[in-house]
């Protein structure tokens, strides 16, 4: 909860399709149990995001401010790893390390199923085509119901069809400098390409990050990498010990999987 002496949610300036709006403006009716997920595909995307990431966790430690008591409570907030480790994001406040997810697979079906493990509500996706794939019924169809808003953001921090600027100040920034520090597992030349991409968008000592909104089923189709082994080839989450003592054959599995297709698929 270090960053909670350091940043206030006015600190951070955002605007939606060029006009002054506020974090609630981008996630509409957050309480303080909204659970948001920042799913990556690339080694050191999260710093890309690291102020939005900031704003989250600020935006939530307001609602306990307004209760007037003391806290310490960190949010139940998560980083999705796709396929392997792209950062460590504990000096942002996704304490303690269990909330830095590794989806080894990283195929849609096993991200979807880590979202909806954590009940996430609110999601942001890294940007990327949007894909068809097979999967469990009973795993995209509470994801469908349960997540809120969804967002979509570059890999270094500028989007295409950005609707939504982020402005960060300079303590968000000297957080990521930090995070990108102790992200000792990614290569020091992706760490350096991310900042150097963030300190490109600097004016007048802010950094700027922009999101495109988009929707929950698009999000969803864009978890699904260009190298997806696809849901099947996973056996849908299911391991073979399992599948054989329930009798999983393909006959009954064929009634629990439908293709996801969201628009622009």
């Amino acid at each position: 909860m270090h960053t909670i002496g350091m940043l206030r949610g006015g600190d951070f300036g955002i605007t939606v399709g060029g006009t002054p709006a506020t974090f609630d403006d981008v996630f509409p009716g957050l309480d303080v149990a909204d659970r948001f997920a920042f799913v990556l595909r690339t080694p050191a995307a999260g710093l890309a995001i690291g102020g939005l990431i900031l704003a989250a966790i600020t935006r939530h430690y307001e609602f306990w401010r307004d209760r007037g008591e003391p806290f310490w409570v960190y949010p139940d907030f998560y980083v999705l790893h796709a396929g392997a480790v792209h950062g460590f994001h504990g000096q942002l406040d996704i304490w303690p390390e269990h909330k830095e997810v590794v989806v080894a697979d990283g195929d849609s079906e096993s991200l979807i199923a880590a979202l909806n493990d954590r009940a996430v509500t609110r999601l942001v996706v890294q940007d990327g085509p949007v894909r068809a794939r097979p999967c469990l019924r009973e795993t995209i169809a509470p994801a469908l119901a349960r997540i809120r808003t969804a967002v979509a953001f570059g890999a270094d921090g500028a989007t295409p069809g950005a609707d939504v600027v982020l402005s960060c100040p300079p303590a968000a920034e000297e957080l990521v400098r930090l995070a990108a520090e102790s992200s000792t597992t990614v290569a020091q030349a992706d760490r350096d390409r991310v900042l150097a991409a963030r300190a490109a968008r600097s004016r007048d000592g802010r950094v700027e990050e922009s999101l495109r909104r988009i929707g929950v089923p698009e999000a969803l189709g864009m978890l699904a990498g260009e190298e997806d082994p696809g849901a099947e080839a996973a056996h849908y989450g299911f391991s073979v010990p399992y599948r054989d003592g329930l009798q999983l054959d393909d006959a009954v599995m064929a009634r629990h999987v439908t293709v996801h297709e969201p628009a622009g698929a």
